[in-house]
């Protein structure tokens, strides 16, 4: 049966795609902010293939907050939990092959499996975001703060004037009726993913920012004049399967069904099916000493970094040093526990000192545990294994103590599977510090730096050093979100 949206196509700009479409969702409740933007600046992030579009003489970025809502891949009911998120996205204007589109920035989402599916398969730079859209008195009240700490915007907006459908050559037309979305995959592929849906109702609106800095972590500098700000109730939409560009052709590509399948899968694993399990293959042993007996750590509950498992370089872990720098050398060994925790592991590894205000200093934006093992001297590159018991399946909010001189990234793999995306560890370097080397005991405590979906069972979790370095990994609290 022919979906109804199929039935009105006169207002496309070129004929539907000869393919099924494969999804189904609609956008609601959109506040389109737009501001006028250098297109220097613009091109210079554009890959090649794609020809920036300009409206009135400069480019533009759009700023818009929404309501995903009837999220499903063909021919499935909606899924609670699944289906509705708020999502917000940073956008400019291009074209390729005689197709305008859009370009995304960034979007953020309210949906882990969206941001895994999106980013990994599509290409598209999404962040995991804490949002809500609420309606109070005519306004739209919204909010979003980025997991990482990293970026958000928090404002309002309502619609001001008699509904519209923006004629042809409009700045409202040009900007909203565009039937494609432009991606970069992997080893610079360029794609385009097609979508259907009816003419775009607006109206003009009023929008008020209390917060916002979603432009300027995307390193983007708007004019200096207010943005042309509309509302639309929104529009249903029919996604079609990714295409990768290429050599003036397209070729159908196999990522964008399985992103799509694979945020289907993950959704319903977050209602309580299995997933993966411990790598057979995998050599290492849960760690084990004359005061911890060993055994997987358990989740829910706290996982110790400096636990980490037993059989060495290249299989436990894997370290630029070739020896522990902590433990026997910046810890004397003195026959005490803490000092010599694992000094013959290259590892690095200490512990908090309550002397001297080592740990317990006033810089510290969290109090640590005294004598708290940690996992240090960290560079780039290296990684460590810890073995985990998991008492249920589902998707688990992660914390993470730590200190971090620079600032960085990590990421925190589950059973060999890629994360979704790397962890931006925030810098707890403090100008007002007057001791230099205890830039390196600032402890803080981030708050969900991440979601993550466990099998019930035993797992193998992996922390990777991807930048910064320079990082003191203390623990991970585990708890359930599902």
């Amino acid at each position: 049966m022919m979906h109804p949206l199929l039935r009105q196509t006169a207002h496309r700009p070129w004929p539907l795609p000869a393919r099924r479409w494969i999804w189904r969702q609609s956008w609601r409740d959109l506040a389109f902010i737009h501001y006028r933007v250098d297109s220097g600046l613009l091109r210079r992030r554009l890959p090649e293939g794609l020809r920036l579009e300009e409206f009135d003489g400069s480019a533009w970025v759009g700023l818009v907050p929404f309501r995903m809502s009837g999220v499903m891949l063909r021919p499935f009911p909606d899924l609670p939990g699944f289906s509705s998120f708020p999502e917000l996205n940073l956008r400019t204007y291009v074209e390729a092959d005689g197709k305008p589109g859009v370009w995304f920035f960034s979007l953020d989402a309210d949906s882990w499996p969206i941001v895994y599916g999106g980013s990994r398969f599509y290409g598209v730079p999404y962040f995991h975001s804490r949002m809500n859209q609420e309606k109070f008195g005519g306004w739209f009240e919204y909010s979003c703060r980025r997991r990482d700490g990293t970026a958000g915007f928090r404002g309002r907006y309502r619609p001001i004037a008699a509904p519209f459908l923006p004629q042809r050559g409009s700045f409202e037309h040009w900007a909203a009726e565009r039937y494609c979305v432009y991606s970069s995959l992997a080893r610079d592929q360029l794609a385009r993913t097609e979508v259907h849906h009816l003419p775009w109702p607006m109206q003009q609106a009023e929008v008020e920012i209390h917060e916002s800095n979603i432009l300027t972590a995307a390193g983007i500098s708007t004019a200096d004049e207010k943005p042309r700000c509309h509302f639309s109730t929104g529009v249903d939409v029919l996604t079609y399967p990714l295409e990768k560009m290429g050599h003036n052709s397209l070729r159908q590509g196999s990522g964008g069904g399985s992103a799509l399948l694979l945020c289907l899968g993950l959704a319903c694993i977050s209602q309580g099916m299995s997933a993966g399990d411990r790598p057979a293959d995998y050599k290492g042993t849960p760690f084990h000493d004359s005061v911890h007996q060993g055994g997987p750590q358990k989740i829910p509950g706290r996982v110790q970094c400096a636990y980490f498992d037993l059989g060495g370089e290249g299989v436990a872990y894997h370290t630029t040093d070739t020896r522990n720098q902590g433990s026997g050398m910046l810890n004397p060994a003195n026959g005490s526990y803490l000092n010599e925790f694992r000094m013959n592991e290259a590892v690095g590894t200490s512990y908090t000192k309550f002397h001297d205000a080592i740990d317990d200093n006033p810089f510290s934006l969290v109090r640590p545990p005294e004598g708290q093992l940690y996992v240090g001297w960290t560079s780039p590159g290296e990684w460590f294994r810890m073995t985990v018991q998991v008492e249920r399946a589902g998707v688990y909010a992660v914390d993470l103590l730590y200190t971090s001189n620079r600032g960085g990234r990590i990421t925190l793999e589950v059973n060999g599977n890629a994360p979704p995306a790397a962890i931006d560890i925030i810098s707890t370097k403090n100008a007002a510090e007057t001791v230099p080397w205890r830039q390196w005991h600032h402890w803080n405590l981030m708050k969900d730096i991440a979601d993550v979906f466990l099998p019930e069972g035993v797992s193998v979790l992996t922390v990777h050093i991807v930048s910064g370095g320079n990082m003191n990994l203390a623990y991970l609290d585990f708890e359930p979100k599902t």
